[in-house]
């Protein structure tokens, strides 16, 4: 199990450390283990979607693919269709993956490259 998105989600609190880390993984086992790799997948998950929706991530994230699904629909991809939104993104230019498996990061480099496709588009260089 990889654990890249707990610390992505480490990273935004405030004073983060061994004992920090720690105390989550005491509190998310229910007193079992302090240790992450010790964890079950399912503690883990819970884990990292209470971070996620403490920090703002979630909000964050649903408005971020707001703004992607915009600029796709301002280019031209039919965003009533997930299948479409699918398509698109899974072309390893655009993202090389689903929409839905993008996480924040990667989708604020495909608002980017949208927004580059557009702007070359209303330049007539389709």
């Amino acid at each position: 199990m990889s654990y890249a998105r707990f610390y992505a989600l480490a990273r935004h609190i405030e004073g983060f450390n061994d004992e920090v880390k720690e105390a989550l993984v005491w509190q998310y086992t229910n007193h079992r283990t302090t240790s992450l790799h010790e964890m079950s997948e399912k503690e883990y998950h819970t884990m990292c979607t209470s971070l996620e929706r403490r920090d703002g991530y979630q909000a964050e994230l649903r408005q971020m693919r707001s703004k992607v699904l915009h600029q796709m629909q301002l280019i031209g991809v039919d965003t009533a269709d997930w299948n479409a939104i699918n398509a698109y993104c899974y072309n390893p230019r655009i993202a090389g993956k689903p929409f839905g498996w993008l996480k924040l990061n990667e989708l604020e480099e495909l608002l980017k490259k949208l927004r580059a496709i557009r702007a070359k588009m209303q330049r007539g260089g389709e």
